[in-house]
């Protein structure tokens, strides 16, 4: 992890401008041609859930800009970004949040989620 330094980051007038905002989020929308990918993490029997989250967090750690976060009054540059997302209990209607560690494989990917306890559950009926 690396602390950015505001004097000689390129982005700094960026970033100002955006922290004034109370929710400084973006959403990105498009289509994507997963023709050759669905056939091999069907062949893997890996649940398409678990492979978009790891396809999309794979990408995104391959984009620099995409590895930037906000700690209190500084931003760093982690190595590597790990997803976090809502996964279902099963048998129930209640699902759990899951933080996994990004893995090179994503057959070890796929493996983690069902394996965590979630640290919270959540009714959505």
């Amino acid at each position: 992890m690396e602390i950015i330094n505001f004097d000689t980051w390129e982005r700094t007038t960026h970033y100002k401008f955006f922290k004034r905002m109370d929710y400084p989020h973006y959403n990105i929308c498009v289509n994507i041609d997963i023709t050759n990918f669905l056939p091999k993490i069907e062949e893997n029997k890996i649940p398409f859930y678990y492979a978009m989250i790891y396809a999309a967090t794979y990408a995104l750690n391959q984009v620099k800009e995409f590895r930037y976060r906000i700690r209190g009054e500084q931003v760093v540059l982690h190595d590597m970004i790990h997803p976090s997302f809502t996964d279902m209990l099963e048998g129930t209607d209640l699902f759990k949040m899951v933080t996994v560690d990004m893995e090179k494989s994503i057959l070890d990917f796929a493996k983690k989620p069902k394996k965590r306890p979630g640290s919270k559950q959540i009714v959505l009926s």
